[in-house]
């Protein structure tokens, strides 16, 4: 179950949470917290056509994914997992996401994911200084 909802600002190709968003289920709790880039879910550009990662049926639960990856909390399979689970129960008034896709997503992550999982301390970190060295630019032009 979520608590929160999905609030984000784009920033060039990612987003960044502006709003908490909690994730419970058994033996689970997530909590994404303000200023958490994401890219929603790493859908290769056929894929965007068709499916926008930014869709509030999963997007939850990609900045969830997103955030186990970062932090390395679980193992990479449970991460996936969570995603899994997560898409079948997005914040309202949200509807699940369709079963098909939920399988879909998943062996997408499954196959792909392990390359994002190996390098996403290291890009979140990356994200976030250019993020602060952009702030502070802007700031001193106001």
């Amino acid at each position: 179950m979520f608590w929160g909802r999905v609030v984000v600002e784009q920033f060039g190709e990612w987003w960044i949470s502006r709003s908490p968003l909690l994730y419970e289920a058994p033996g689970v709790r997530v909590e994404v917290p303000v200023d958490f880039f994401t890219d929603f879910a790493s859908f290769p550009p056929c894929v965007r056509r068709v499916y926008d990662p930014t869709d509030a049926r999963w997007s939850a639960a990609a900045l969830v994914h997103d955030l186990l990856y970062e932090r390395h909390t679980v193992a990479r399979l449970e991460a996936d997992r969570v995603f899994f689970a997560a898409m079948a129960l997005p914040p309202a008034p949200a509807p699940p996401t369709p079963s098909y896709l939920r399988r879909l997503f998943y062996r997408g992550v499954r196959l792909g994911g392990a390359r994002a999982y190996d390098s996403a301390p290291r890009r979140q970190a990356e994200r976030l200084r250019m993020y602060q060295t952009m702030s502070a630019a802007i700031a001193l032009t106001l």
